[in-house]
């Protein structure tokens, strides 16, 4: 159920270790009364003292929703289209299908940085962003990560003229991303794409399964921020105040 961090060596990701609130049978919602809520109001501010995760029957939230499906210890969500300014992008949703299989999907990953979309999704996207900063902003790299879409700025930059980023889940949810979801800040005046490719990775946590699943896309805590998330694994529904 938890996981202790003792030799961290990546810069800016110091942290102490991780808590799982998995399906399995011995995680911490499953004990707590099969319901969970978290809100991280600010990711990169360590002093945030307002940050919210409540166990059990005190999670609970009036909100839109969309189905969860349970599958080997992690949470699935249906994510039909992704749009950009308002218009979808050229994205065919049997991308962000599960095959029977059970590689693919999108899962929604607490844990994870960074939201990893599937080869054409991400391309799609990216190519959609670029044609707002280039020219605006100086492109920049980052060690170990090329294939992050990264430039030489900070948010305040690029917070007035950038559009707003949808992803539209089954059933009428959406989530709308502002810069401060789809960009972080990493270090030495650069700013990065919080989304990356999910071409070859694969969860981090699925230790339970026989084989791990390919090909996943994760939808982040970047792209959380700050909304209030409730997980009911009871109703199988993903509520948020989205």
């Amino acid at each position: 159920m938890f996981g202790c961090g003792r030799v961290v060596r990546e810069p800016n990701h110091e942290v102490n270790g991780v808590m799982g609130l998995g399906n399995g049978h011995l995680s911490l919602a499953r004990q707590q009364g099969m319901k969970f809520s978290y809100c991280i109001g600010n990711i990169n501010d360590r002093n945030y003292i307002h940050n919210k995760l409540i166990l059990g029957n005190g999670a609970r939230l009036l909100g839109g929703s969309t189905p969860l499906d349970l599958y080997a210890d992690l949470y699935y969500l249906t994510l039909e289209s992704i749009s950009f300014d308002g218009r979808n992008l050229a994205i065919s949703p049997t991308v962000f299908q599960r095959t029977q299989q059970g590689n693919g999907g999108v899962l929604i990953d607490s844990g994870a940085e960074l939201t990893y979309l599937v080869h054409d999704a991400y391309e799609a996207l990216r190519s959609a962003v670029e044609l707002i900063l280039n020219g605006a902003l100086a492109r920049a790299t980052i060690p170990n990560q090329q294939t992050r879409l990264c430039y030489f700025g900070s948010l305040s930059q690029i917070r007035t003229p950038f559009p707003v980023v949808r992803f539209h889940f089954s059933e009428g949810a959406t989530l709308e991303l502002g810069v401060e979801n789809m960009f972080q800040a990493v270090g030495n005046g650069i700013i990065c794409l919080s989304v990356d490719t999910a071409d070859g990775k694969t969860p981090r946590d699925a230790v339970t399964m026989e084989e791990t699943p390919k090909d996943v896309r994760e939808v982040t805590v970047a792209a959380l921020v700050p909304f209030m998330v409730v997980c009911s694994l009871e109703s199988q529904k993903f509520i948020s105040s989205w």
